[in-house]
Formats: C-alpha cells, sequence, structure tokens
C-alpha cells in the first residue's frame, strides 16, 4: 500500500499526449505512463501523513529496475510489472522481507530512520531508457522512430519531481539521488558526433540539476527545513564490459546462458567490441561534464543556503563488477547480487546527505 495520504501517480493528462502513434513501442510506454511511481515505505506506515517521512526521489534509468533487454513484448511486461509490489525486486525498492531476497536502499533505509522514530518513503521517478540529453529533433533528422525523446528523459523527471509539490497532497522530497548518463553513451552510435554529444549533454544536464534544485529550494524557503542532491556519475563501464565478456565465454560454450545475450548486444551499441574504446572515452568525458556541472552549481550564489546542498559521489564510477553481478538473462543489467551492491553504496553515499537533513537519521 502506498500512504493514504499521498497522490504518488503519474499524471493521467501525460497519457492523451502518446497516443499520437499506436506501433507497438509507443503502446509499450502508454503502458507504463499510466502506472503508479515505484515505491517503499517503512511496513505499518501506510495511514502515517506524506510529510512526516523522510522522503527520497530518485532518477535514474533500467539500471533502477528489475530489468532486462528482450523483445518487445516481454519489455512490455516488465514494464507493466515495474510498479507492481509482487515485482518491484531490485537494488531500490525491494519489499519481498525474505532472507534470500536484495536488501535494498528502501529496505535499509527504513531500518535506519525508524532508529530514530521517522519512517522513510523511497520513490524512483527513473524509466528505463532514460537520457540526459533530449533531441527530437536529432532523432528525427537520423530518422530514428525514438519517439520517447521527452518522456524517458532527465526532464520529464524533473517535471515528476515537481508535480510531486503541487499533487492533491503535495510535499517535496528531503532527498534527491540522481544517477543517469548510461544511455547518452550510445547515442554516439546513433549520429552523434562526440563534441556535440558531449555540448548537448552539458547543456540539458546544467538546466536540469539547476531546475530540480529550485524546486528542494523553493519547498526549504517555505517550511525552513534542509534539503539535499546527490549525484552519482557514470558506472565503471569499463569493468561491467570486462565481466560481461566472461559471460560471453559461458554463452557460447551454452547458448542457454544469458539467452538475451545478442539482444542486449544489437540493442546498446556499447555492448559492442568494435564500439568499446569510443565508449569508454565517452563515458569519462560525460563523468568530467557531471562533475564540472556539480562544482558550477555547487558555486552559484542561489544555492549557497545554509538549508540546501548538493553532493557528487564516484561510488559507481569506481565500483568493480564481477560475472555474478549481471543479469542471468542479458549480461548487463544487474542481477540480485548487482543490485545488492547497488543497494549498499546508496546507503553509504547518502549518509553525509542524511546527516545534514536530519542527525537523527544518518545511520
Amino acid at each position: 500500500m502506498r500512504p493514504s495520504t499521498g497522490h504518488i501517480m503519474f499524471h493521467k493528462t501525460k497519457i492523451l499526449l502518446l497516443f499520437t502513434s499506436l506501433s507497438l513501442s509507443n503502446l509499450i510506454f502508454c503502458a507504463q505512463i499510466a502506472l503508479p511511481y515505484p515505491y517503499g515505505l517503512s511496513e505499518g506506515h501506510e495511514e502515517t501523513p506524506i510529510n512526516d517521512f523522510f522522503k527520497v526521489a530518485v532518477f535514474g534509468d533500467s539500471l533502477l529496475h528489475n530489468f532486462h533487454v528482450s523483445n518487445k513484448v516481454s519489455m512490455l511486461a516488465q514494464m507493466n510489472a515495474i510498479a507492481d509490489p509482487e515485482f518491484i525486486r531490485n537494488g531500490l525498492i525491494d519489499l519481498d522481507p525474505s532472507s534470500e531476497s536484495v536488501n535494498s536502499f528502501s529496505e535499509q533505509l527504513s531500518k535506519a530512520t525508524l532508529a530514530a522514530g521517522v519512517p522513510a518513503l523511497t520513490i524512483n521517478l527513473g524509466t528505463p531508457g532514460s537520457n540526459v540529453v533530449n533531441d527530437p529533433e536529432h532523432d528525427k533528422a537520423q530518422n530514428k522512430e525514438d519517439w520517447i525523446s521527452g518522456i524517458v528523459s532527465l526532464k520529464a523527471q524533473v517535471d515528476r519531481l515537481a508535480e510531486l509539490s503541487i499533487d492533491e497532497t503535495p510535499f517535496t522530497p528531503d532527498l534527491v539521488i540522481s544517477w543517469l548518463g548510461h544511455n547518452d553513451i550510445n547515442l554516439l552510435f546513433r549520429g552523434y558526433e562526440g563534441s556535440d554529444l558531449e555540448r548537448s549533454f552539458a547543456e540539458v544536464y546544467r538546466k536540469e540539476l539547476t531546475r530540480a534544485l529550485k524546486v528542494l529550494k523553493k519547498a526549504s524557503d517555505q517550511d525552513l527545513k534542509k534539503r539535499a542532491l546527490i549525484v552519482f556519475t557514470i558506472g565503471n563501464l569499463e569493468s561491467a564490459l570486462k565481466a560481461r565478456d566472461l559471460c560471453e565465454l559461458e554463452h557460447i560454450e551454452d547458448p542457454k546462458k544469458y539467452p538475451e545475450y545478442e539482444k542486449a548486444q544489437d540493442s546498446i551499441g556499447s555492448l559492442q567490441k568494435t564500439n568499446r574504446a569510443p565508449a569508454l572515452a565517452i563515458a569519462k568525458r560525460l563523468n568530467d561534464v557531471i562533475r564540472n556541472t556539480v562544482s558550477e552549481i555547487q558555486s552559484n550564489p542561489l544555492f549557497q543556503n545554509e538549508n540546501l546542498k548538493i553532493y557528487v559521489s564516484e561510488a559507481f564510477a569506481n565500483m568493480v563488477y564481477k560475472k555474478s553481478d549481471l543479469s542471468l538473462k542479458d549480461a548487463f543489467h544487474p542481477s540480485p547480487s548487482g543490485f545488492q551492491k547497488m543497494a549498499d553504496v546508496f546507503l553509504k553515499e547518502s549518509k553525509d546527505a542524511r546527516k545534514f537533513i536530519n542527525p537523527f537519521v544518518q545511520n
């Protein structure tokens, strides 16, 4: 159950905007956009007023979901399951209390905050396929069927953050976490020049992070509560690809292992070995953009506020991945082991921000 006093849903008006075309790929995201936001909250607090929670919202992509590359029908089924409590099993939110399941960030956060008498609410605003760069005109010029530009993007996720503060029962998260950029690497293999991609990424990233911080600042100016934003740099692609190479050896020997291996490689440009060097190079450059953008925003007088703070973390960029951390389906998205690493990183790297917001919920 979600909190009875909170309306954690996509705005229905957005659904109408999607029915401009009715191909199967469009219907996949039409189905998803109507679902509630995936969320996790402290057990037994379903009736607790929404503003009594320690509230965390997360921007991200498919790495925040129990998702893998497959055929369109299968991905449609996965997306329909994203907000279903029976299927919310990933590093961010896992509602399965059994010891065999992932001890998710949501579960660990609830334990930490409840020790201080404060329930926790974690909301996943991320969408599989999300980019930072949002350029429908470029996609059109490249004859791409990427109608989803603008819907699965950082911009759309910041829109959702803003909508939370003007909904039927308005609230603004105490902490926002952003982990995006992985899908932008693949734009390099879809007609973007490296310099153009880097420039577009920088422009959009700066604009949307600034917009997200303005949402937090407006709320803090009104209620005088502390809020924070944590930005993670792009994950360690080189390590993940090395782990994937080990999966490939098993797949070659037995094609039943990692059955979606080829589908992932065909659809994700950075997984193709001929693209490896430029993919790693652009990932490094985009991470430099993320660091520089955060540094610029931190020095902006508008956000030099005693109630607002922004952090940057390199934890995922420095993570070493093992074969066991990758999905048994496509050998790219996280396995339960990979999700557990993700959950532990989110908890550890959010400690300083949680201490800043509320010293009692830092553990």
